[in-house]
Parts: structure tokens; sequence; C-alpha cells
């Protein structure tokens, strides 16, 4: 079984910081995630209206991660809570 290389945008990295202060069980949901994703990078859903050949997994409840995948590495781009302004 192929293991993808994970690589963190700053952009993440950002995100990641300020939502662990106002949630603090998030930083073991994302570990799990991307985990998962040096396995299986192509079990989430696909953004339609992304440019990049971009998916998605949900985080725990609440969360959503945007990565893409290019050759053997997923490019974790973003994590943001769900809520109207998660889309645009």
């Amino acid at each position: 079984m192929q293991k993808f290389e994970i690589v963190y945008t700053k952009t993440f990295t950002d995100d990641l910081q300020k939502l662990i202060k106002s949630d603090s069980s998030l930083k073991s949901k994302i570990k799990n995630a991307i985990e998962k994703l040096k396995f299986f990078p192509y079990a989430g859903q696909r953004v339609e209206a992304s440019e990049l050949a971009q998916r998605r997994i949900w985080v725990g409840d609440n969360y959503r991660l945007f990565y893409d995948t290019e050759g053997d590495k997923v490019i974790i781009l973003h994590l943001k809570k769900k809520d109207k302004h998660t889309y645009k």
C-alpha cells in the first residue's frame, strides 16, 4: 500500500492555530484525519467549483479539511469551521 507524503500550507497552519484555541479536541481529530489521508487520499469528496483537484473531508462534526493531491503528495490547503462562509 502506497503511503503519501503530507505537505502543509501556511494557510492551514494558521487556520489550525486559530481553531485549536476555541476547540481543544480538534488537534487529535486533525491528526487522525491526516493519518487516514496518508493511505487513502482519494476518499474525500471532490470540490466541484475548485480550479485544483481539490477534495474535502469532515473532521469531527463542525470542520472541513480541504486538500489537493499532486503525485505522491497530499497538500493540506485549509481547515474551515462549517458555517455559511465555508464555501465562499
